[in-house]
């Protein structure tokens, strides 16, 4: 199985950041992704979240500019795509599993 994290609010990124540790554990699990959108990118400046070296991690690039942040202050290791939802949602076409903490 696979897993989809999906973080759009900065309070909740420790909260998603032990969902992802606990979901590596479990062999069942063959893939972890985490999309970041909304507020929550405004953690992800100039800052390295190292639970996220394990996982692809998308960062939407509309919130991104919502939040005035340019994508050069995002960790280079992280993926920017130009719409965090759509990107959700081709995700789940390719049967990765919603999780929202």
């Amino acid at each position: 199985m696979k897993a989809l994290i999906h973080i759009d609010e900065r309070e909740k990124i420790q909260l998603a950041i032990n969902n992802i540790k606990n979901l590596q554990k479990d062999p069942l699990i063959s893939e972890v992704v985490c999309v970041i959108n909304g507020d929550a990118v405004t953690q992800l400046v100039n800052l390295k979240i190292d639970s996220f070296n394990y996982i692809k991690v998308f960062v939407c690039q509309n919130s991104l500019n919502a939040h005035q942040i340019d994508s050069e202050q995002i960790d280079h290791n992280y993926t920017i795509v130009s719409s965090g939802v759509v990107h959700i949602v081709k995700l789940q076409e390719d049967n990765y599993r919603y999780i929202k903490p």
